[in-house]
């Protein structure tokens, strides 16, 4: 039998090594599974933590086929009517974002959700160009170039400007912080519909 004294210094030293997550590293995950390793749901293993995951990926699901009702107006109007392409747009960088981040953190299941919301949003938007007005298709393509320009930014930001600034170790807390600046504009996109 050993002695636990012996063991206490070696637990110790493990735990001072392995570094503890950022609060912007927890707070950009959209789903559960940040949280998973923040030790706030540290009482939960084993089925309900599947439980859990499972409701977050279903609730997930649901906000993935919520715009299915106003493209289906869309397509029968064959116009966009008053809807703006900003929900579409946002939700598509916010699944590219943090489809990023759940590969850059090997969690497959969050990879194919963010894969499918991709998809999805994809094909909103290009539902959406098909049927947009003439008069409305400058707007929505200077807004869908804005959108993919803050994705060039990013890029640059995350492989260029931290190396060149040697902060390669806060590669994750930045695209953690770039995730939920993502998630809150993807929030607020659909105030673009309610202004317009």
């Amino acid at each position: 039998m050993t002695d636990t004294k012996q063991q206490e210094p070696a637990h110790a030293a493990a735990a001072a090594l392995s570094p503890a997550p950022s609060p912007l590293h927890l707070a950009a995950s959209a789903t559960f599974t940040a949280l998973a390793g923040s030790g706030a749901t540290a009482s939960l293993d084993g089925p309900a933590m599947t439980l859990l995951r499972l409701l977050c990926l279903c609730s997930g699901a649901v906000l993935h086929v919520a715009p299915m009702p106003t493209f289906n107006e869309i397509r029968s109007a064959k116009s966009t009517l008053n809807y703006h392409v900003a929900p579409y747009a946002s939700t598509l960088v916010n699944h590219l974002v943090n489809g990023y981040y759940a590969g850059i953190r090997g969690d497959y299941t969050l990879i194919v959700h963010r894969a499918i919301g991709i998809t999805l949003n994809l094909w909103y938007v290009v539902t959406f160009l098909k049927y947009c007005p003439p008069a409305r298709l400058g707007d929505t393509k200077r807004f869908l170039r804005q959108c993919a320009w803050v994705l060039v930014f990013i890029v640059a930001e995350l492989h260029f400007l931290l190396p060149v600034f040697g902060m390669e170790r806060a590669f994750g807390d930045h695209l953690a912080l770039i995730a939920a600046i993502t998630g809150i504009a993807k929030a607020a996109s659909p105030l673009a519909t309610v202004v317009s």
